[in-house]
């Protein structure tokens, strides 16, 4: 059995604030699926880059790390200019075009072969950019209603050409799509409105972004997450019950580009663990994790807290394999 991620393969030429510059393989779904790989799931990545250079060493990069490549073609490959602060967080400016083109009829039309695919997760610019935002938000859909496990990760990068208003309604409809779903807490005071939100005011309209994606989509979310950094963690589930844990104790930081994606990947890895999956009409769920306990998600959380807490001690996005979380 396979997940099937969905999303951009981009170059990062990263400029750290030493002055020393360098490129990376990356985009947030390329990464998240490259995370998995490392734990030991099976992954495919539907995507699209160039047949440049750069998308030559995408390819050995996913390959490298036991990724299945589909991807459409496009005239480049995309690139991320990001410029690391002190702190180590990134600042991103992009050079990204997106659009999966034939591929996408792969999982949408009346030919679509889905088996052996148990999960699909999409996020980022690959669900925001046109035409490829709603060709992802098709197959998303189709899957879903095959029963197949649906996670999403908003990791909202506000582009030029992005009209704020439309990228909200666009991710709480994702969202009311969607079983797992992570969103940092800047991801939820965007949708807020709002920057002044406390971890209980983060709490509080999480919980109402569950309950009104029930009543868009009739489920909405099993598990709902949010990151707050350096102050950890917090879940909840379908009877909108919390679970929260600390962020981990890293100790020298490299950078933070890729902990959002390591945490992402581990997310996934622990809820197909637990075999969480919903009961939609003509589904088996029989031998499957309808609702989690609050014991659950915080060991969820402290597993994707562990594998985010690793990473963060790398430069890039350069997430851990699953022997070195058993050291």
């Amino acid at each position: 059995m396979t997940t099937l991620v969905i999303g951009e393969a981009i170059i990062d030429a990263i400029v750290h604030v030493d002055g020393c510059a360098n490129e990376k393989c990356g985009g947030s779904p390329a990464n998240v699926a490259v995370g998995l790989s490392r734990l030991g799931e099976n992954t495919r990545l539907l995507t699209s880059f160039g047949g440049d250079d750069r998308g030559g060493a995408l390819r050995r990069w996913l390959k490298k790390d036991g990724v299945e490549v589909q991807s459409a073609m496009s005239a480049k490959t995309s690139v991320a200019y990001v410029n690391v602060n002190l702190t180590g967080a990134p600042d991103y400016d992009f050079d990204i075009k997106w659009d999966l083109a034939d591929a996408a009829a792969d999982f949408t039309g009346p030919s679509a072969d889905f088996e052996g695919v148990k999960c699909v997760h999409s996020g980022s610019l690959a669900t925001l950019l046109e035409p490829g935002a709603s060709q992802v938000e098709a197959i998303l859909k189709n899957l879903r209603s095959r029963g197949i496990l649906v996670t999403y990760d908003p990791n909202i990068r506000l582009i030029p050409g992005l009209v704020p208003a439309e990228v909200k309604s666009r991710v709480q409809r994702l969202i009311a799509l969607s079983d797992v779903v992570k969103c940092s807490n800047e991801e939820i005071e965007f949708l807020a409105g709002r920057t002044d939100l406390s971890a209980d005011d983060l709490v509080e309209f999480a919980r109402e972004l569950m309950l009104r994606s029930r009543q868009d989509e009739g489920e909405g979310p099993q598990l709902f997450v949010v990151t707050m950094g350096k102050d950890g963690a917090f879940a909840l589930n379908t009877d909108l019950e919390q679970a929260t844990v600390p962020a981990q104790d890293s100790g020298r930081i490299a950078d933070t580009v890729g902990a959002g994606d390591s945490f992402m990947s581990a997310l996934i890895y622990q809820t197909l663990r637990l075999n969480l999956q919903p009961q939609r009409p003509g589904s088996d769920t029989s031998q499957t994790t309808r609702t989690l306990s609050v014991e659950q998600m915080a060991e969820i959380l402290t597993f994707c807290s562990r594998v985010a807490g690793i990473t963060v001690t790398r430069w890039g996005a350069n997430p851990p394999y699953l022997h070195e979380l058993d050291a």
